[in-house]
C-alpha cells in the first residue's frame, strides 16, 4: 500500500524559467462538478482557471466566481510580492516565481512553500468533498513574525466566457459577523468569504486590466480578461499559528481550515486504500480517477463522470469506457450500479444521452454510447456478480437492441442483408470520431464502422448470455461470420475503417481497428493471423509513447499538429492526433497475442509520464501526433487516466512495483 509519504510527489521547479512553470497546471475537484484550478506560479493561462469554479447546478452549471488571489509579505525589512501574473502586453509581474521554493501535491493536493529573508510560509489550497467552498490555508514554517495580505480577485462569469471591467462598476459587497458576501450585479450569484480569526478584511473594488491567457491565444480564443480586486484579507503570521480564509457559494462546510483539511486528507488517503492500490503509480491513478466522479449532491452516489477537465460535460461514451477503470479498478462498484442506473433511465428511442449539457438536459446523437454501456455492465458484473442490477436492466437492454434493430434516430439500423450496423448521416457525426467545422463533418464515418459493429456484436452475444433472448445467439453468429471478411482489406493487410460507406470502403489506416479486435478477440470473431497483422500495422504506425495516432502519418490527411484556432484543431482532432485512452484496448489485444508483459509494463510507464507534465496528477486529452508529441486539449481526462489506470492494474504486481519495468 503507498504512503501518504508517496503520495507527496514534488514538482522540479529550480532552474526551471517563468515561462516552463506556466505550463504546469494543477486541478483539485469537489465531487459535484466544481474545481479550483491553475498554475504552479499562480497566474492564470485560461479562462477556466479560477480558485473558485462552483457547480451551481450540480454537476453543471460552472461558474467561475473567484479569480486568484495574489499574496504579500509585509515587515519592517520590506515587503514581497508572492503572486505572479501575466498581462496582455508580454509584462510577468509581479515575480513571485523568484521566492517559490517548492511545490508539491501531496495526496493530489497543491502546496506551496516561499522563502523571503529566513522565513518560509507554506500555502495549500483544498476543497472540501461536495461543497462549492475553496479553502487557502498559510503556515509559517520558519522565521520571524510578519503581515500576510490576501488580495481577492473576483469575476462572476460562465466558465466559458471572459468579462472585461468599466470604471463604474463595483461589485456589491456587504459584511455581516465577519462574512463577506460579494455580488458582481444584483442577478449574479453570490460569492462569500471569511478568514481565520484574527484577520481582517479591507476593501478595495479597483479592476486589473487585461490578463492574459497564453493557452487561450494558443487556441485562436479570446485571451484576456479583467478581473475586480475586492479587497484583501490581513493577517499576522507567525511560528504555530495558522491564517485562512474561505470562499463558497451555496452551503458550506462547517469546518475550519485545518479540520476541514484533515478531513479532506483522511478521505482521498482511503481511495487506494479501498482499491488495493500496491504500488504508487496504481495510487496516484486512483486519485487522479476521484477528480471526475460526479454527483448531484454530496449525499448520494455517484450519478455521471466528467469526461475532462476544464471544458467537458458528462458524455455517454466516455462515461461508459471510463466506469470500469475509475470505478471498478478503484472499489467503487457502488457508484458503478448508480451510474449504470442513472444512465439507462435517461434512454429515449433505444440511444442513452450522448451527453448532458451544462443545465442538464441531454442530447442523442450517438451510435456508440448506448453499446459501450454493454461493455461497461458487463465488466461491472464480472467484478460484482450483481444479478439484481442485470434483471432490472434487461428490459432497458433488450429495448436497445430491439431498436438498433429496427432503425433508430440518425441513420442507425441493423443491416437486414449481413445483420451490422449502418449508422450516419452527411451531417452528423455519430461516432468517438466527432469533430466538425462549419457543419462539415470531418471524419463522417458514414456506413459500417469497424468498432462499431465489434461493439454491436458484443452486445448481442452478451445478450444471448443473459437470457434476453435465445435468438439472438443465432443473429450473433451470422453476422460475426460475415465480420472478418467483410471488413479485412488483402490490399492493405489489415481491416477498413468503415465498409460500404456512401464512396466505398474506408481503407484510412486508423486505431478504430485495435478497438474492434480488443473487443472480439475472446469471442473467436477474427482469425489469430489477422489479429497478429493489427498488432504489427498498429506498432509501425499508430503506435507512440504517449498513445496511438488516429491516422498513420503516411496518409494525405495526416495532420501532426493538432494546434492553432478551433478550426484548425477540429480538423486535426482525429486526423492524426494521438489519445492515450486507446493503448487500453491495445494492450488487451496485444496481451491476448502474447506480447510480454515487461513490454508493456514499459510502454505504460511511458505514457503515465503524462502525471508529471502539463495536467499535474493527471493524463490529458491529447497528443500532437508528430515528436515530440506535445500535450494538447484538456488537462485531465477522463478516459486517459481510466484506460490507463485499467491497463496498468492487469499488468502483474511485481512488474508494477518495479522500478525498471
Amino acid at each position: 500500500m503507498a504512503t501518504t509519504s508517496e503520495l507527496a510527489i514534488p514538482v522540479p521547479i529550480q532552474g526551471r524559467a517563468a515561462g516552463q512553470l506556466l505550463d504546469l497546471e494543477w486541478l483539485v475537484a469537489n465531487g459535484i462538478g466544481g474545481y479550483a484550478s491553475s498554475t504552479v506560479l499562480g497566474a492564470n493561462t485560461r479562462r477556466y482557471h479560477a480558485l473558485l469554479c462552483a457547480a451551481l447546478r450540480p454537476p453543471g452549471g460552472r461558474t467561475a466566481l473567484l479569480a486568484k488571489v495574489d499574496e504579500e509579505l509585509a515587515a519592517d525589512d520590506g515587503v514581497a510580492l508572492l503572486g505572479v501574473n501575466e498581462y496582455a502586453d508580454g509584462t510577468i509581474y509581479p515575480r513571485g516565481d523568484w521566492l517559490l521554493q517548492s511545490f508539491d501535491l501531496e495526496l493530489g493536493l497543491p502546496r506551496w512553500r516561499y522563502a523571503w529573508k529566513g522565513r518560509v510560509l507554506e500555502k495549500r489550497v483544498f476543497m472540501p468533498h461536495g461543497f462549492n467552498q475553496v479553502y487557502l490555508r498559510y503556515r509559517l514554517l520558519a522565521g520571524e513574525p510578519c503581515t500576510l495580505r490576501v488580495n481577492c480577485f473576483a469575476t462572476a462569469r460562465d466558465m466559458h466566457a471572459v468579462i472585461r471591467g468599466t470604471v463604474g462598476w463595483r461589485f456589491h459587497v456587504a459584511q455581516t459577523g465577519g462574512v463577506v458576501a460579494l455580488r458582481a450585479t444584483a442577478t449574479a450569484p453570490e460569492l462569500r468569504l471569511v478568514c481565520s480569526p484574527g484577520g481582517a478584511f479591507r476593501l478595495a473594488g479597483d479592476w486589473y486590466w487585461d490578463y492574459h491567457y497564453r493557452r487561450e491565444r494558443e487556441r485562436g480564443l479570446e485571451d484576456a480578461e479583467d478581473y475586480n480586486h475586492v479587497g484583501w484579507f490581513e493577517f499576522e503570521v507567525e511560528r504555530g499559528r495558522e491564517a485562512w480564509f474561505t470562499a463558497w457559494s451555496g452551503p458550506r462546510s462547517p469546518l475550519a481550515a485545518t479540520p476541514a483539511l484533515e478531513a479532506e486528507r483522511a478521505r482521498r488517503h482511503a481511495l487506494p486504500e479501498r482499491s488495493g492500490a500496491d504500488d504508487p503509480l496504481s495510487a496516484r491513478l486512483v486519485l487522479a480517477a476521484d477528480t471526475f466522479v460526479v454527483a448531484e449532491t454530496a449525499d448520494e452516489p455517484a450519478t455521471g463522470i466528467i469526461a475532462g477537465y476544464h471544458w467537458f460535460e458528462r458524455w455517454g461514451r466516455d462515461t461508459f469506457i471510463s466506469l470500469p477503470g475509475l470505478l471498478l479498478e478503484t472499489g467503487r462498484s457502488a457508484d458503478a450500479r448508480s451510474v449504470l442506473r442513472h444512465w439507462f433511465d435517461q434512454r429515449q428511442d433505444g440511444l442513452l444521452p450522448s451527453n448532458f449539457a451544462a443545465d442538464g438536459a441531454p442530447s442523442y446523437d450517438s451510435v456508440d454510447a448506448s453499446l459501450w454501456a454493454f461493455t461497461a455492465l458487463e465488466r461491472y458484473l464480472a467484478t460484482t456478480g450483481d444479478a439484481d442490477l442485470l434483471q432490472e436492466l434487461l428490459p432497458a437492454l433488450r429495448e436497445v437492441c430491439a431498436r438498433y434493430r429496427a432503425g433508430t434516430g440518425h441513420g442507425i439500423v441493423a443491416d437486414p442483408v449481413d445483420g451490422l450496423l449502418r449508422t450516419g448521416r452527411p451531417d452528423m457525426q455519430t461516432t468517438w470520431m466527432d469533430a466538425k467545422v462549419d457543419g462539415c463533418v470531418i471524419t463522417p464515418r458514414e456506413g459500417k464502422p469497424i468498432e462499431v459493429n465489434a461493439l454491436w456484436l458484443r452486445a448481442l452475444h452478451l445478450l444471448a448470455a443473459w437470457g434476453a433472448d435465445p435468438g439472438l445467439e443465432q443473429e450473433f453468429r451470422r453476422a460475426a461470420a460475415l465480420f472478418a471478411r467483410r471488413f479485412w482489406s488483402s490490399e492493405h493487410g489489415y481491416f477498413f475503417d468503415v465498409f460500404d460507406g456512401p464512396g466505398g470502403d474506408d481503407a484510412s489506416l486508423r486505431p478504430n481497428q485495435v478497438i474492434a479486435c480488443a473487443l472480439l478477440a475472446d469471442l473467436g470473431v477474427i482469425p489469430e493471423d489477422q489479429l497478429r497483422a493489427v498488432l504489427d500495422v498498429t506498432d509501425r504506425a499508430l503506435l507512440t509513447p504517449p498513445g496511438l495516432r488516429t491516422l498513420a502519418p503516411d496518409d494525405r490527411a495526416y495532420a501532426g499538429r493538432c494546434s492553432g484556432d478551433q478550426r484548425a484543431r477540429d480538423n486535426a482532432y482525429h486526423q492524426g492526433t494521438v489519445w492515450p485512452w486507446l493503448l487500453g484496448p491495445y494492450c488487451d489485444l496485444a496481451r491476448h497475442l502474447g506480447v510480454p508483459e515487461e513490454r508493456l509494463a514499459r510502454l505504460l510507464r511511458t505514457a503515465l509520464r503524462a502525471l508529471d507534465e502539463y495536467g499535474l496528477g493527471q493524463v490529458g486529452e491529447i497528443f500532437d501526433g508528430d515528436p515530440p508529441h506535445s500535450p494538447r486539449g484538456c488537462v485531465a481526462q477522463a478516459w486517459s487516466v481510466a484506460e490507463l489506470f485499467r491497463a496498468w492494474r492487469a499488468l502483474p504486481a511485481a512488474l508494477r512495483a518495479a522500478d525498471d519495468a
